[in-house]
């Protein structure tokens, strides 16, 4: 009732109400007019120019057919262009008026027929209530729709693909003592504990991570899921180099955490060949301590990609 009463004013950002100016009344007037249009009214319109279109191809084509037999002379715009105006055009607009109606009396036959099953008893036909449903409220809720299904897509079923997969990975039992875990979260923890094996980093220089890795992994595990990949202006990493140096770091973390907690008795290796293993991932952690990026720009430089290119360009 407020908002009847008092139309709303578009205020600028000094708070003076904007001009409203000639075209700008008559874009708002057909806007309302076009949102108060009911499916009826649309139905019957198109109904109407169903028919004129139809029976101006009939007109045409008989037109056409007589001049032809009385050997009448060309028309301004040549033959092709008179057939394509007067006749094909007309007929293509039929064929897509019909079928726009049909499409439109199949689906309010299915929607009456669900209303029946849901209300068995209607004062009035549900045909009736359907026709009286305006464009506007009908855009409305297709925008709603379209935004429930996009979240739906986006944000639950993407969880719970993941929740699946990771469900079929840890039920196998060929999997099982096998799967490691290497969350991109591991190292986003804002303090670690004290124990033997980070004691074993520190003896080597190599604990804690520097700030950089830090400030690399919480943007990679911040990142939400995206369609393609971006870069801010002015930093030297995209998306996909943060993700790979944060998984670079994690891989080898967790790998030698791993093979710490799990692969030793007693303070001692049960086998030499996960010590060796240990040492080399340590050895690889050491780089990135150093330099988070060291891993990256060994892959980049490894890369064939200016190959490639230079091959492209070449004529």
């Amino acid at each position: 009732r407020k908002a009847s009463l008092y139309p709303r004013v578009s205020l600028t950002e000094e708070g003076i109400p904007e001009p409203t100016g000639r075209l700008a009344r008559h874009a708002r007037r057909a806007n309302s007019w076009f949102g108060r249009i009911t499916l009826g009214q649309l139905s019957k319109v198109a109904t109407v120019m169903l028919v004129m279109l139809f029976v101006s191809a009939a007109i045409t084509t008989w037109d056409l057919f007589h001049g032809l037999a009385a050997g009448g002379e060309g028309t301004l715009l040549g033959f092709k262009t008179f057939v394509a105006v007067h006749l094909v055009l007309p007929i293509v607009l039929v064929v897509l008026t019909a079928i726009g109606l049909i499409l439109v009396k199949v689906n309010k036959a299915h929607a009456i027929e669900a209303l029946q099953r849901i209300i068995p008893h209607w004062k009035k036909k549900p045909g009736k209530y359907i026709d009286k449903v305006r464009l506007g409220d009908l855009l409305q809720m297709g925008l709603l729709r379209g935004g429930s299904v996009s979240t739906l897509t986006s944000t639950i079923y993407m969880n719970r693909i993941r929740g699946l997969g990771y469900a079929v990975a840890y039920s196998r039992e060929d999997l099982k003592n096998r799967v490691l875990d290497n969350e991109i979260y591991t190292l986003q923890a804002s303090s670690f504990p004290d124990n033997d094996f980070h004691r074993r980093l520190a003896a080597d220089e190599a604990w804690p991570p520097p700030a950089e890795m830090g400030r690399i992994v919480g943007h990679a595990a911040t990142m939400p899921t995206k369609l393609w990949l971006e870069q801010d202006e002015g930093d030297p990493l995209n998306d996909l180099d943060y993700l790979v140096v944060c998984g670079q770091a994690t891989i080898c973390y967790n790998l030698m955490k791993h093979a710490w907690d799990e692969c030793r008795r007693d303070g001692e290796w049960l086998d030499p060949g996960t010590e060796e293993l240990f040492e080399h991932a340590l050895a690889e952690w050491k780089k990135l301590v150093r330099d988070p990026l060291s891993l990256l720009n060994d892959r980049k430089r490894r890369s064939r990609l200016p190959e490639l290119k230079a091959q492209a360009e070449a004529p």
